[in-house]
């Protein structure tokens, strides 16, 4: 095969969802028969503007697929020390911490088309792995963006919170400050691991069928991030403080936030944010059963809030969304907005709960990441914790 049949297959890639990148090196890989070398996929690779267009890699792009994608890489990792001897130094720049900054996709050309590159090829191989994986983490992103994330060294420990008193006392003028250090309680948290693994059957794998297996790789990632949602919205939902009786048809949606609101600032928090299951984000955009929405629609000119079913932020809250699933099963509650004592929603002030992350998504790393790709798997390790539930009030359909 060619150069022209290698660019052929790369514009096929780019132009779906999965990463292109993983399925275009995967294909150049010698151990994989494609019928297309290393240096054939080197010619095609792009690295200026119009290739990208040519290939329709930029029509779609997520931040794993974009034409402007870089490596970042310390100094004294393997993937630098195997990339600095395919490429120049001029193709580094200096980034942050000492680290390297080279574009992808030159990195990858000069590494496809330099000699006796396997060396090379796995290393990127196994670096566009990881970055797949963490895109499909990425994609179903919403306990990150829903709580306070604080990043910890150890898998159990103790978290010093403020009392619940939220006001200063008055101090006589030249008198001391009273001390309240260690008179705080704490939040204990203790990390537990979740991972996935998955296998690229032989026959995905002889039949390169790269793009599906870049899916499945994405799909882990996705998985690994749900365990975090599906333990941030059990925790939100069975500790919130208050609880809203939401049933009634002049007191559900947007009434029912409202009085969510109310009930955090009489506990004198603040909330920013509310997280919805999907019979309440209906709910909310349903004019049969509540039309508090129509009259902003009106005020702003036009109905697209409520077409694109976005409306947030509103009432000074961030919104977001969780699927029915994402409530464990084996919680104290129901998620649910349909029946009785079912929760649809949680007001909150998401500074009072806590996402304890001692190991962010990550995969293990194989030696040989191609014949590996049977056997990958992926793992995240946290802990969940709230540091003050009257911050926080349920909706309940009672």
């Amino acid at each position: 095969m060619s150069a022209t049949d290698a660019r052929r297959e790369l514009s096929k890639l780019a132009k779906s969802d999965s990463n292109w990148r993983l399925a275009g090196l995967y294909l150049a890989h010698p151990e994989v028969p494609s019928g297309l070398s290393e240096k054939d996929v080197a010619k095609a690779w792009p690295t200026h503007k119009s290739d990208y267009r040519m290939l329709g890699a930029d029509a779609r792009a997520s931040e794993i697929t974009a034409p402007d994608k870089q490596y970042c890489l310390s100094e004294d990792s393997e993937t630098y020390r195997e990339l600095s001897a395919a490429t120049n130094e001029s193709d580094f720049d200096d980034g942050p911490f000492g680290e390297k900054i080279i574009h992808s996709d030159r990195a990858i050309k000069r590494a496809l088309a330099f000699e006796d590159s396997i060396a090379n090829l796995d290393t990127l191989f196994r670096k566009e792995i990881r970055e797949t994986v963490i895109e499909g983490a990425r994609k179903a992103q919403i306990a990150r963006d829903a709580s306070t994330v604080i990043n910890v060294d150890r898998q159990r420990g103790d978290h010093p919170r403020g009392p619940d008193d939220e006001f200063a006392p008055p101090v006589a003028e030249g008198g001391a400050i009273a001390d309240e250090a260690g008179k705080h309680d704490t939040v204990e948290w203790s990390t537990d691991k979740y991972g996935r693994g998955m296998a690229a059957t032989e026959e995905l794998l002889n039949q390169s069928l790269v793009d599906v297996i870049a899916q499945n790789v994405e799909h882990l990632g996705r998985q690994c991030e749900n365990a975090l949602n599906r333990q941030f919205i059990t925790t939100l939902v069975d500790d919130a403080g208050s609880t809203v009786d939401a049933s009634a048809e002049d007191n559900r949606g947007w009434a029912a936030i409202n009085e969510g609101i109310k009930e955090v600032e009489l506990n004198d928090f603040m909330p920013n944010s509310v997280v919805q299951h999907p019979e309440f984000t209906k709910t909310l955009f349903d004019t049969a059963e509540n039309n508090a929405i129509i009259p902003f629609a009106q005020e702003f000119g036009d109905d697209e809030g409520i077409r694109d079913r976005v409306a947030f932020p509103l009432l000074g809250l961030e919104g977001f969304r969780a699927s029915n699933g994402m409530y464990d099963p084996d919680g104290d509650n129901a998620w649910d907005y349909t029946g009785a004592d079912e929760t649809g929603a949680v007001v909150y002030d998401r500074e009072n709960i806590a996402t304890y992350l001692f190991r962010d998504v990550e995969m293990k790393e194989y030696d040989d990441p191609i014949r590996d790709l049977s056997g990958i798997n992926a793992r995240i390790e946290f802990d969940v914790q709230f540091h003050q539930t009257g911050s926080a009030a349920k909706l309940n359909h009672s």
